[in-house]
């Protein structure tokens, strides 16, 4: 049996991090999910899907996800039974996510820096001549020299 669950929605509230008794860290949060459809009045149903994660990827997502964030995520589908406070019972149903995705850069985030870049070259790198390498305040050693010169028929190979 299969039970994968792929959500792409919007964070309905900022995600609530907590600890459970044995320390270890645990997030709920709930994404806005629009249909693929309009309903009779024109508007787009939305569904409103209620998430859990667990350990690092509660703590990233406390960290760093915030209300409106798109956000892709996957996990498995779980239902929890408990009894409300007027004494019926109940079933939850939750996403346990395992991996997730931000989908859009934050738009109060600042730009990230330019990567230094692999190679720099000197500032004052030689240039090649058919007479040798030369720098900015050097000539060549021929200033005759032209580019025809630099054509070789091969007619001095041995072979």
């Amino acid at each position: 049996m299969i039970n994968r669950i792929t959500i792409l929605g919007r964070l309905a509230r900022d995600p609530e991090l907590r600890n459970t008794q044995t320390g270890t860290a645990v997030t709920s949060f709930t994404l806005a999910v629009d249909r693929n459809r309009k309903d009779a009045d024109g508007n787009t149903p939305v569904d409103w899907i209620d998430c859990i994660a667990w350990q690092k990827t509660a703590e990233i997502l406390a960290q760093y996800a915030r209300k409106g964030a798109l956000i892709g995520v996957t996990g498995w589908l779980q239902s929890r039974k408990y009894t409300a406070k007027d004494g019926t019972p109940r079933t939850a149903w939750e996403v346990v996510v395992d991996e997730f995705s931000f989908c859009e850069r934050r738009q109060d985030a600042a730009p990230a820096p330019a990567p230094a870049p692999v190679y720099a070259p000197p500032a004052a790198a030689p240039e090649y001549t058919a007479n040798g390498p030369t720098t900015a305040t050097q000539q060549p050693l021929d200033a005759s020299w032209t580019s025809a010169d630099a054509y070789d028929d091969g007619s001095d190979l041995p072979f």
